[in-house]
């Protein structure tokens, strides 16, 4: 490969990730500050709905696992992972 055919694929590669990074960025973020009647409005649309899981966990445990680990940054070495033996 010569030199003037790996610039213009290497500029090339930078433009795509630059261009995806900015959609990436631009995509407006799902972590919005609920009020209380929005939060149990959203509860009570769950109600009548069938929990269903896609891996090895339970919804309790799934529960569970949130419930305990609200504020916590490191979880793994302290809660109820699968591979965690103590926890589970």
């Amino acid at each position: 490969m010569n030199r003037r055919s790996f610039l213009i694929s290497a500029t090339a590669g930078i433009g795509v990730l630059i261009g995806g990074g900015i959609a990436w960025l631009n995509v407006p973020a799902t972590d919005a500050q609920l009020t209380m009647d929005a939060v149990i409005e959203q509860l009570n649309a769950f109600r009548g709905k069938a929990l269903v899981t896609s891996g090895k966990w339970s919804p309790a445990h799934v529960f569970n696992h949130n419930a305990l680990n609200a504020n916590a940054t490191d979880c793994e070495s302290r809660c109820c992972h699968p591979s965690n033996s103590a926890g589970a």
